[in-house]
């Protein structure tokens, strides 16, 4: 983050000039261009195709469910988001899992609860049982991808304070995660929402790629505030739970257009 390279920089005394610093993409040189505008010639972008490992597309190899979700770092609001899928039952059709992949993550010795018996008693959850993978890269990932119709990225949520001094929202100010988290889905073609900051959908169009309203409604994108458009972003992912077959199928099928075009220009 800003602070800690900051302090890497100062304390070792670095001149710009011998500095390279790689960042994602554009949105995030935005940023650091402002909060760091002393080493503003010394930031470079990493190839869109190094934001994933695995460049296969996968077929399905399992029940086709409808969604899925994968969080490896516990965070509050995370957790906050996972238990209100977990009380709408979209978890139930759901491919997912929290704060690790398998059980030789060593985050899964971390004991995380929400306060929910029901809930808690699920948590570490893991895709796969048995397997020697231990990172965010684990084909369980991309197979559990390519069984899903829609994906939910967790993207991370900026603590507004931190970053502009108060709790109003300044876009200038707040960062814009869009990682491999994103890229993994675009990479296998599916439609998706996102759990993330403000007009996050206007910083991913702005790169290049379409969304997917109207098929999915993407309004909570522009709610500034971080518990409602969390709420709002459930009350779409259970919205869609509830159409049927027919209509879900049809839901996918207008998004190809999207999904195809996104595939297009991350390969580029």
């Amino acid at each position: 983050d800003r602070t800690s390279l900051k302090s890497f920089l100062s304390m070792y005394k670095i001149p710009a000039r011998q500095v390279k610093i790689y960042l994602q993409d554009d949105l995030q040189v935005r940023y650091f261009k402002l909060v760091m505008p002393k080493y503003s010639r010394s930031f470079c972008i990493f190839p869109r195709l190094y934001l994933t490992v695995d460049n296969e597309l996968y077929e399905p190899t399992q029940q086709i469910k409808t969604f899925s979700v994968f969080c490896r770092r516990h965070t509050v609001d995370r957790l906050n988001f996972f238990f209100n899928l977990y009380q709408k039952k979209i978890l139930v059709n759901s491919y997912w899992s929290y704060q690790c992949i398998d059980q030789n993550d060593s985050e899964s010795d971390t004991e995380v609860k929400y306060g929910n018996k029901k809930f808690d008693c699920l948590l570490p959850k893991r895709l796969v049982e048995q397997d020697k993978a231990s990172n965010q890269d684990h084909k369980a990932v991309y197979s559990a991808l390519a069984s899903s119709l829609i994906h939910i990225v967790v993207e991370t949520v900026y603590e507004r304070r931190y970053y502009t001094g108060c709790y109003t929202y300044d876009y200038d100010k707040m960062p814009t995660d869009i990682s491999e988290k994103t890229f993994k889905a675009v990479s296998q073609k599916k439609p998706f929402l996102v759990l993330s900051t403000p007009y996050w959908l206007d910083d991913f169009q702005s790169m290049g790629f379409k969304s997917f309203s109207p098929y999915i409604d993407e309004s909570y994108d522009k709610e500034e505030d971080n518990e409602k458009r969390m709420k709002l972003l459930v009350s779409e992912i259970q919205r869609l739970k509830t159409l049927n077959s027919k209509s879900l199928k049809n839901l996918v099928e207008d998004c190809q257009e999207a999904v195809e075009h996104n595939y297009r220009v991350w390969k580029t």
